[in-house]
């Protein structure tokens, strides 16, 4: 899990506050998604966890929390959690993808999802 703290900018009105904290987590979100995509990040040997996390996107749970799906992929947890030195087929693929993707690109995340939270918009 991800923890971000949103700091409001100036002009933002009360009233759309909430929809802009919870703009900036979800935009957090689908823009890890897509760097993780199109870096090829995602372990695989048939491709279904990458085509499953893909196809069901970011998802919103409570309390603006979201996650990244892979959902019919039973599997998915185990590899999340599979240790440092195992022998990936892809070697630019690796145990808590989601995690080491935002951590590396996250200047560049966290201003595009700002930049389209100000305009209002999510990024697709």
């Amino acid at each position: 899990m991800i923890k971000i703290k949103v700091d409001i900018p100036k002009g933002i009105p009360v009233k759309q506050i909430a929809q802009f904290s919870d703009d900036v987590v979800f935009n957090v979100a689908r823009a890890t998604l897509d760097f993780t995509n199109t870096e090829e990040r995602f372990p695989h040997l048939s491709g279904d966890l990458q085509d499953a996390s893909i196809a069901e996107g970011v998802v919103k749970e409570k309390h603006a929390t979201y996650h990244l799906g892979a959902e019919g992929v039973d599997y998915a947890p185990y590899v999340w959690k599979m240790p440092q030195k195992t022998h990936w087929t892809n070697d630019r693929t690796y145990a808590k993808w989601y995690q080491k993707v935002y951590k590396e690109k996250k200047e560049i995340i966290l201003d595009k999802a700002v930049s389209f939270a100000k305009k209002g918009q999510r990024i697709q």
